[in-house]
């Protein structure tokens, strides 16, 4: 597998990572409607780390 087909496949899975987190927040917005609660979420503190050290999410392949 070349250096660039490996960085290729981290991106793709960065971008699956990231559609399985908005996945997420989606469900927990559904359950908590469900349980009339208050529907809106927390705000993501994924995304202040990631503000912070933008290495939040990311994956470290070694070529």
């Amino acid at each position: 597998m070349t250096t660039q087909q490996k960085k290729e496949m981290a991106a793709l899975v960065q971008k699956q990572i990231e559609s399985l987190w908005a996945q997420l927040e989606q469900l927990l917005r559904q359950q908590a409607e469900k349980k009339n609660e208050d529907a809106t979420v927390q705000p993501d503190k994924k995304e202040e780390k990631k503000d912070d050290t933008n290495t939040a999410g990311t994956i470290d392949i070694y070529v």
